[in-house]
């Protein structure tokens, strides 16, 4: 008797935890709702990556993406070489900030 009292008992504590665990997820906002935008999303239209060669390929990774901010200037356009086939042309903040400024049209 004592046996299945217990037994019942632990059932009904993990039915409730299962329950507010559940609750408490339901209450946070997902990443889909806040709808941030990642860095990629941000930067893009910002740079243009120029690739002169026909045969070569090269990685680029997301952390081009810093190396691009850092170098970028408030008035002057640059031309970022990475290597010897890659050059990145990057766009002043000023362009970026103006508020005509469509990413699509670079």
């Amino acid at each position: 008797m004592k046996n299945k009292f217990i037994l019942s008992l632990i059932c009904v504590l993990f039915s409730v935890m299962s329950y507010s665990q559940g609750a408490v997820v339901q209450g946070q906002p997902s990443t889909a709702d806040k709808k941030e935008k990642t860095l990629e999303q941000k930067m893009e239209g910002t740079y243009m990556i120029i690739h002169t060669g026909n045969k070569v390929t090269e990685l680029l990774t997301t952390d081009i993406l810093l190396e691009i901010e850092k170098r970028r200037e408030e008035t002057k356009e640059i031309y970022y070489v990475y290597s010897q086939y890659i050059t990145i042309k990057i766009l002043p903040r000023s362009v970026i900030t103006a508020p005509d400024f469509d990413p699509k049209k670079y």
